[in-house]
């Protein structure tokens, strides 16, 4: 499998910093995803967290939908890791 700096995935930390931010819990996370179709339980959002499991494209959608993340807060990621 293919990673970068030993993940999987760079939104991981986004995605929790973003949830910290917004006071949302994992679980309530979780079901506003499944709301919108996407079904990801608490242990695989567990695993996008860590950077363990790769991050499919509509799922890194919705969930910027939901915690109002921008492109520029994903690219920054990319930038930063140069």
């Amino acid at each position: 499998m293919r990673k970068f700096n030993g993940k999987s995935n760079l939104s991981g930390q986004l995605i929790e910093n973003a949830l910290r931010k917004k006071n949302m819990k994992k679980q309530d996370f979780c079901k506003k995803l499944q709301l919108m179709g996407i079904n990801i339980e608490y242990v695989h959002l567990f695993r996008i967290i860590k950077g363990t499991v790769i991050l499919k494209d509509f799922e890194l959608l919705a969930m910027c939908k939901i915690l109002d993340l921008d492109y520029d807060e994903l690219k920054n990621l990319v930038d930063d890791k140069k």
